[in-house]
């Protein structure tokens, strides 16, 4: 599916706020919402199902919830990261599916090994001795911290590849 056909609902959390969360659908289309609040990290990406003036529904994992629209942004589709492949190694700062669908959104794709194919493995820091992150420094591929993929989507930039290692 193209990211332009889905991507219109997505919005990204602007700051960290609590959500009230839905329980089951009843027979006329209406949710029954539960009176608990669940904390919605900064940069949370969710789908929305549904909008009133002030407030959007969405999910979020397996969840339905309620929150104000004033803590949310559309998020914009790019071509900033057609044709490049990226593959995550380490704790990130963010859950790993925040990235996975930063970067579908811009247009990359996501893979789960390192290969030849490999443009960029994103990882917490640069410095880090991961089976992948040897492999990807072996290989020539790029190493970005999570900065470092912001910038690559803002800017289309990313750092120099270092020299493939030889033993």
């Amino acid at each position: 599916m193209k990211a332009e056909a889905w991507v219109k609902r997505l919005v990204i959390a602007t700051d960290r706020h609590d959500a009230t969360e839905a329980s089951a659908q009843n027979t006329t289309g209406e949710y029954h919402w539960k009176r608990t609040s669940t904390t919605i990290p900064a940069g949370t990406i969710v789908l929305v199902v549904k909008e009133t003036p002030q407030n959007i529904i969405f999910i979020h994992g397996e969840n339905m919830y309620e929150a104000s629209k004033g803590n949310y942004e559309l998020c914009k589709p790019s071509e900033a990261l057609v044709g490049k492949t990226f593959c995550f190694t380490g704790a990130l700062a963010k859950p790993r599916d925040y990235f996975e669908t930063l970067i579908t959104l811009h247009g990359g794709e996501f893979k789960k090994t390192v290969t030849n194919d490999l443009n960029y493995l994103v990882m917490a820091f640069k410095n880090s001795f991961s089976r992948k992150a040897q492999a990807a420094r072996d290989k020539g591929i790029i190493c970005l911290e999570e900065d470092d993929l912001m910038l690559l989507i803002k800017n289309g930039q990313a750092p120099t590849p270092p020299p493939p290692q030889t033993t």
